[in-house]
């Protein structure tokens, strides 16, 4: 029987997702211990930490420090804390604990915050990212592609959801793809910048208006760090959801 984190990863148990690439999910614990409380799980269901194949236990720790140096970056933590319990969920999952103090951690067995935060006000915290959004569409607009891949960290990931082609791994192969794709002169898009549930999202337009493709960006250290894209071809509803949020909440 799937464990209930798998099918959070199916879809089929909604989360406040804080990161994914294509092989992990992190979201907010909904009892958490500390505010940004974050879970980081592989998405492939394994019962035992340290029976996971040598380079999904590494990739699964080095996931785990993306998403602390986000939570550290965005809710201005002093240091976040890691626990790894393994009896709460049948599926590996790593507890992210963002706290300013020892006092702050809560043991586990415990009933968690006396009040449980605002999700939704902690997501925007996560996701709100600095002028790189900005600088990102001043430079796509420009086709200044050196510009641009200066503000990405050097192994930076891209993809786009849903689609049969693989993530790109590292500043090179995002610049020479998607990047490259992007801003093919045959489809001169140009990029702008909207919120949508309080987070910065790259708006990609035709000439015509029309959206084309949306992006999400996650950042650290002051570097996108991965690029999400919505496209019309494999998220058409989602899209059409974005656009619409862009025209109410931006602005």
């Amino acid at each position: 029987m799937p464990s209930i984190f798998s099918k959070i990863v199916a879809g089929e148990i909604p989360c406040h997702k804080v990161w994914e690439d294509d092989k992990h999910l992190a979201f907010l614990d909904i009892n958490p211990w500390t505010y940004g409380h974050t879970l980081v799980i592989p998405k492939l269901e394994q019962d035992y930490l340290f029976d996971m194949p040598e380079q999904d236990y590494v990739a699964l720790e080095l996931a785990a420090k993306r998403v602390a140096q986000l939570l550290k970056d965005k809710l201005g933590c002093k240091r976040v804390c890691s626990m790894v319990v393994g009896y709460e969920v049948p599926h590996v999952h790593i507890h992210l604990l963002p706290t300013d103090q020892m006092s702050d951690f809560i043991p586990p067995g415990t009933m968690g915050m006396k009040e449980k935060p605002d999700f939704k006000e902690i997501l925007g915290k996560l996701r709100v990212a600095s002028n790189l959004l900005g600088d990102f569409a001043a430079a796509f607009n420009a086709r200044n592609v050196e510009a641009l891949k200066a503000l990405f960290a050097p192994d930076a990931t891209s993809q786009v959801m849903d689609s049969p082609f693989p993530q790109e791994n590292g500043i090179d192969e995002i610049a020479a793809k998607s990047l490259n794709h992007m801003l093919d002169e045959e489809t001169p898009l140009t990029a702008s910048v909207a919120q949508v549930d309080g987070k910065g999202v790259i708006l990609f337009r035709t000439p015509e208006g029309k959206l084309d493709a949306a992006a999400w960006i996650s950042e650290a250290n002051g570097k996108i760090t991965r690029t999400e894209y919505i496209v019309e071809w494999h998220r058409a509803e989602e899209l059409k959801l974005i656009e619409l949020k862009s025209r109410t909440q931006s602005g």
